[in-house]
């Protein structure tokens, strides 16, 4: 397994990507444990890059798996107006959107939704990498970003 030090908001990033462009991808440097956009709007990637086994693809998780986590969330809730809103918001068309709506009337909930889908985003990039036998050394950017 290699040891790479990377920055876990770059690959939770390129992991929740869902782009309709196919022309948008993320890859992973697997000796630098940068995460790079690969798009037509980049124009900073190396010259071998396309051909280099180096740098590896990063498949965006299932939309479902974002889904399945919000359903989590809400089962972890006491019964009651929150849950019985947020499972309103997800049983109905455009549930990613309309959930994350109705937390803005629940401040507090709102914070535990985001700390609950940083965990969630945390364990889909563990598995990704040990999916590519990567042993991560998480190191956040200075500044957050």
């Amino acid at each position: 397994m290699t040891r790479l030090e990377i920055d876990p908001d770059d690959l939770m990033l390129a992991l929740g990507s869902h782009s309709d462009s196919l022309e948008i991808r993320w890859y992973l440097d697997s000796e630098t444990g940068a995460v790079l956009l690969d798009s037509p709007d980049v124009d900073e990637l190396p010259e071998n890059f396309g051909d280099d086994p180096r740098y590896l693809y990063i498949e965006p998780t299932e939309s479902h798996l974002a889904y399945e986590a919000m359903q989590d969330f809400v089962d972890t809730l006491p019964e009651g107006r929150l849950a019985d809103v947020l499972q309103h918001a997800l049983d109905g068309r455009k549930p990613f959107r309309h959930f994350k709506d109705a937390l803005l009337d629940y401040p507090e909930a709102r914070e535990s939704w985001f700390r609950f889908e940083n965990d969630f985003e945390m364990r889909q990039a563990a598995e990704w990498c040990a999916e590519h036998e990567i042993e991560p050394v998480w190191r956040r950017k200075l500044g957050g970003g």
